[in-house]
C-alpha cells in the first residue's frame, strides 16, 4: 500500500476520523460517568441541624427544619 495511492489516502483519512471518533465518544464518556459520583444525596432527617448565622453575629441552632428566625442576610447551614 502506498501513501501516494488515492485509495490509502481515503482510507488513512478514515482511520483518522473514526480514532478522532472513538477519542471524542471515549472523553465524552469519562466525563459524563466522573460527574456522576460528584453528586451525593442526603435526606434530610432527625440527626440535622440547622445553624442560622445573625448579620449581628449570633448563631442560633435549629434541630428541625422551622427557621423562621432568619431574615435578609442571615446565612444558614445545614449541619449533617
Amino acid at each position: 500500500m502506498e501513501f501516494s495511492d488515492k485509495n490509502s489516502t481515503k482510507k488513512h483519512l478514515l482511520m483518522l476520523f473514526d480514532i478522532i471518533i472513538i477519542y471524542i465518544a471515549i472523553a465524552i464518556g469519562f466525563q459524563f460517568f466522573c460527574n456522576l459520583s460528584e453528586y451525593k444525596q442526603y435526606c434530610i432527617d432527625d440527626s440535622v441541624i440547622f445553624s442560622v448565622h445573625k448579620v449581628d453575629g449570633s448563631i442560633e441552632n435549629f434541630p428541625d427544619k422551622d427557621f423562621k428566625n432568619a431574615n435578609e442576610g442571615d446565612t444558614i447551614y445545614l449541619c449533617i
